[in-house]
């Protein structure tokens, strides 16, 4: 079944449907002529992301579990009929998107420091917040944080070093390369280099009274 970019919430998904996927009608939403795929497309996704779960008689619903956790779905009603669909079409211990649920008890832990990691990023680190943390913790399931480490390494690698910006003095160049054209200029303003300008200009004025 055919399911559109306006079905879901997560600007990931939404981005993987609008470059993989053509106009048609959506067979959930029924919005007509806009960007979709076939669900089966999204099997793979479901499957891993079900088996994060277990059943769990005193726990929160499935969906709720979802959308409070990664706002997945553009809402509810929509969620609930994407997700009973793929439930009926893979090989999951899930019954339905109403079942009552908790993480696996191996990733507790994970998802206790990932809220407390949200509320400090919130106000201190919103840029890393939105372009590298709330993407990472909707791909993957970090089981340390010495495996959050590396990974953030590596963004901040490619940030600075392979992704070039646009913004105030970048220009479309890398962070880095910014950094490293600007040395020159900064050295020429260190109080060091004004100072012995300094001298030598009052040193010749000196020589050119005598």
């Amino acid at each position: 079944m055919l399911v559109c970019k306006d079905c879901f919430s997560d600007n990931e998904l939404k981005r993987f449907i609008i470059s993989s996927g053509h106009n048609n009608g959506c067979g959930f939403c029924k919005k007509k002529d806009i960007e979709t795929i076939n669900l089966e497309e999204l099997f793979d996704f479901f499957k891993e992301l079900f088996d994060k779960f277990q059943i769990k008689t005193d726990g929160e619903r499935l969906i709720s579990k979802i959308q409070g956790n990664w706002n997945l779905f553009s809402d509810i009603a929509i969620g609930n009929r994407i997700m009973n669909y793929v439930i009926g079409n893979i090989d999951t211990h899930i019954q339905n998107s109403e079942e009552l649920v908790d993480f696996n008890i191996d990733i507790l832990d994970n998802v206790n420091y990932w809220h407390t990691l949200k509320e400090q990023l919130k106000w201190e680190r919103r840029y890393l917040q939105d372009e590298f943390y709330a993407i990472a913790f909707r791909k993957k399931i970090y089981r340390s944080i010495e495996e959050l480490q590396l990974d953030l390494n590596s963004w901040l690698s490619y940030y600075n070093n392979e992704r070039t910006h646009t913004g105030k003095h970048c220009y479309g160049k890398t962070p880095m390369q910014t950094f490293l054209d600007s040395k020159t200029i900064a050295k020429e303003k260190l109080l060091e280099t004004l100072a012995e300008e300094q001298k030598i200009l009052t040193f010749g004025s000196k020589e050119n009274v005598g």
